[in-house]
């Protein structure tokens, strides 16, 4: 079924998702180096091994359920 519009779902709509500037302020963004320096330290490294290990992925992977959704020919 096709949801009903009504005189004020623009206005709800607009009010869901207030316009903002798509200017990028790019003095803010973090340069690569501090990046590259972020993803290096001992504490990260020690996160990605503890929680994403090619093991936790694995098993991640193995035991959740496959989602799907209807394709324009319908569910097959």
């Amino acid at each position: 079924m096709i949801p009903a519009c009504i005189d004020d779902t623009i206005q709800k709509l607009r009010n869901l998702h207030p316009e903002r500037s798509l200017d990028l302020n790019l003095a803010n963004l973090t340069m690569p180096e501090s990046l590259t320096a972020f993803w290096d330290s001992e504490d990260v490294l020690a996160l990605k091994n503890k929680w994403f290990s090619v093991k936790r992925v694995r098993k991640y992977f193995r035991n959740c359920q496959a989602l799907g959704d209807a394709d324009i020919d319908g569910w097959r």
